[in-house]
């Protein structure tokens, strides 16, 4: 989870990351579809897929949305229980039975029959159960030492390792109680029902859950026709030493790869391209860059996607021409990990 999001998210039945609006009448549909659909995951997961997660789609269709959009609704205004809300779904739209056992083949299928679930937007991220949460934290937490524990940076690392892993389903039931509860989910499914009626494309995507990623070597670069032009430390709110001390090897493998992604990219032209780095593999020349990083996920090139530690108002030229620049926390003191996270998420530092 990123670090917008833990600023935004509260530990509650669910809270709101919102992309920021847009009337419709400012842009066009047109607009719409090169921003925000190019970046579908189906629209460059092909081209790339060697590079990435194990992926699979699912079809929704416009009734589907329409259905958990309206649970979505009864259950936040505390009118119907999530698992009435589940319940109700198989009845009132019967094409979710079916989606059932493809969602269910799907995470079987998978070497650790584990799956991160997003649509092919946006993930629903801003789900965040409070029991659930506090026993992945917990978890954590036992893996850290004793002067770890005293660090908030490192204590902001473990809960955004939490949140992170609160995507990771096991069942159908899981999946579809994810989307019921996300504002964003939400959201995404009424622009696509606005902007394609008759067309309705967003799928649920689930991804092979990859156990091995290591989110604190997160980058989001900012790529304006075809250009690598900005590199950020994803995870903003805290100082990860291992940063500091390797960036100059980071940005090369980084740019290493970039060469070899972005011609298989260029049908998509401008957008912010999120990667791991695999901390193992990072200095070993022997070990070719496409086997060191892995791509997450490619973001639309608008002011709706997060900046990281760069700003949209004061860096969209740099974004768009360069010169190329990384920006991270290169010492403690660049930020206050207490004042920047979420306040509900306070009583977990120290």
């Amino acid at each position: 989870m990123d670090a917008n999001a833990l600023q935004n998210v509260k530990l509650k039945k669910t809270t709101v990351q919102e992309r920021p609006k847009v009337a419709v009448d400012e842009r066009t549909a047109q607009q719409y579809h090169t921003s925000i659909i190019n970046t579908y995951v189906e629209n460059w997961f092909d081209a790339i897929k060697d590079h990435t997660f194990d992926t699979v789609f699912l079809d929704l269709t416009a009734a589907q949305a329409k259905a958990i959009n309206a649970k979505h609704e009864q259950w936040k205004k505390n009118k119907i229980t999530l698992e009435q809300a589940l319940h109700d779904l198989e009845i009132d739209e019967p094409s979710f039975i079916t989606l059932r056992e493809q969602c269910t083949n799907v995470i079987q299928s998978f070497p650790n029959k584990q799956a991160f679930v997003k649509l092919s937007s946006r993930s629903p991220k801003d789900v965040c159960d409070e029991q659930v949460f506090e026993k992945l934290y917990n978890f954590e937490l036992e893996t850290l030492t004793e002067e770890q524990r005293k660090d908030n940076h490192e204590l902001v690392l473990a809960i955004s390792r939490a949140a992170t892993k609160m995507l990771r389903v096991e069942s159908y039931d899981e999946v579809i109680s994810l989307l019921v509860q996300s504002e964003r989910v939400h959201e995404d499914f009424e622009e696509e029902l606005y902007f394609r009626p008759e067309k309705f494309g967003v799928s649920l995507v689930l991804r092979e859950w990859w156990a091995q990623i290591d989110i604190d070597l997160e980058f989001r670069a900012f790529v304006y026709d075809n250009q690598l032009n900005a590199l950020s430390q994803y995870n903003y709110i805290c100082y990860i030493d291992y940063i500091v001390k390797y960036h100059p090897q980071i940005v090369k493998r980084i740019k290493e790869f970039f060469e070899i992604a972005r011609p298989k990219l260029t049908h998509v032209n401008s957008y912010i391209i999120d990667f791991t780095v695999d901390r193992h593999s990072l200095y070993n020349e022997n070990i070719p860059a496409q086997d060191c990083i892995r791509i997450i996920e490619l973001n639309p090139f608008e002011v709706g996607t997060g900046a990281c530690l760069f700003d949209w108002k004061t860096d969209l030229e740099l974004f768009k021409h360069g010169p190329f620049e990384f920006r991270f926390l290169e010492n403690r003191d660049a930020v206050d990990p207490y004042k920047n996270i979420n306040k509900d998420y306070r009583k977990y530092l120290v």
